[in-house]
C-alpha cells in the first residue's frame, strides 16, 4: 500500500496516509476537569503523534497539506484550539452514553461544523482559493494556517478530511486519509478529485465523507481493493477507479 506523502500518488490516482498508533489517552484527557491541565495533556498527545508521523500518520502543525498542486494551494493544521474543542465535545457525547466510536464521530462533526461554518457555495469556493493560495509576492512561500478558514464557510473536502483524520488518531482509532483523482459523483459537474476518510475499528471499516455527511460501513478490504483497481461505489458516487467502470451509475 502506498502512503500519502506530499505528491506521492500511485498510477490509479490514489494517495493514502494512515496511522497505526493506538492510544487510550483520550479517556485520561476528558477525565481531567482543570482546563489548563487538560490543555497541557492534549498538547503532549499532539506532540507525541507529531514527533513520529511515519508511524502515527498524524499531520503535524509544520506539514503542508496540498489542496490543488496545479494552483499551488495548500494549508497547515496548526491551530491547537481545534483539538481543545474536540476533547470538550468528546466529553459531552461520552457523558450522553453514546458508544465510543459514535461519540468520536459526533464530536468530529460538531467540531468541524462549529469551526468551519457552512459548506461552501460557488462564491465561497472562490474565497477558499484566495485563502489557500501560496503567497508568491515575496521570495518566501507562505502557507496559510487552517485558522484562515475559521468561520469563513469556505472549507472543503481536503480541509474537512485531513482534520477529521487527525481527530480520529487523537482518539486512538486507526484512520486512513484518502485522496482520489479518479472519481465520479452524479451531482458534481467537475469530478476532478475528492478527499475522504476511512476508519478501521474492531475489524470493520467505515467510510467518513465529512462534506457529503456519509458514514456507511464498508465490506471487504476497501483500501487494498482500491489499490487493486476496484471501484469504491456508494449509491450515486464512485470514490475510486471511476474510469474503469464500463457503465455509468443510473439513479
Amino acid at each position: 500500500m502506498e502512503r500519502f506523502n506530499g505528491l506521492s500518488w500511485d498510477a490509479s490516482g490514489l494517495a493514502v496516509r494512515h496511522g497505526t498508533e493506538r492510544t487510550e489517552k483520550w479517556s485520561e484527557i476528558i477525565a481531567e476537569k482543570d482546563t489548563d491541565k487538560r490543555h497541557k495533556m492534549i498538547d503532549e498527545l499532539v506532540e507525541t503523534l507529531s514527533n513520529d508521523t511515519e508511524k502515527s500518520g498524524f499531520f503535524s502543525k509544520d506539514e503542508t497539506i496540498d489542496i490543488n498542486t496545479m494552483k499551488m494551494q495548500s494549508f497547515k493544521l496548526d491551530d491547537q484550539d481545534i483539538y481543545y474543542t474536540f476533547f470538550d465535545n468528546l466529553e459531552q457525547f461520552i457523558n450522553e452514553n453514546n458508544k465510543f466510536p459514535v461519540s468520536v464521530l459526533k464530536s468530529i462533526v460538531k467540531t468541524e461544523s462549529d469551526y468551519f461554518g457552512n459548506l461552501p457555495d460557488s462564491e465561497n469556493l472562490r474565497k477558499r482559493e484566495k485563502l489557500a493560495k501560496i503567497d508568491t509576492s515575496t521570495d518566501d512561500y507562505v502557507i496559510p494556517s487552517i485558522s484562515a478558514f475559521k468561520g469563513m464557510d469556505c472549507a472543503a473536502c481536503v480541509e474537512y478530511s485531513s482534520l477529521a483524520h487527525n481527530l480520529w488518531l487523537l482518539a486512538g482509532i486507526k484512520s486512513y486519509f484518502v485522496m482520489s483523482k479518479d472519481v465520479y459523483f452524479e451531482d458534481v459537474a467537475n469530478n476532478d478529485g475528492h478527499a475522504f476518510g476511512i476508519i478501521e475499528y474492531n475489524d470493520k471499516f467505515l467510510l467518513c465523507d465529512m462534506v457529503q455527511n456519509s458514514f456507511p460501513i464498508l465490506s471487504g478490504s476497501p483500501i487494498g481493493d482500491m489499490f487493486d483497481g476496484k471501484q469504491l461505489i456508494l449509491k450515486d458516487k464512485i470514490y475510486a477507479n471511476a474510469s474503469k467502470c464500463k457503465i455509468k451509475l443510473e439513479l
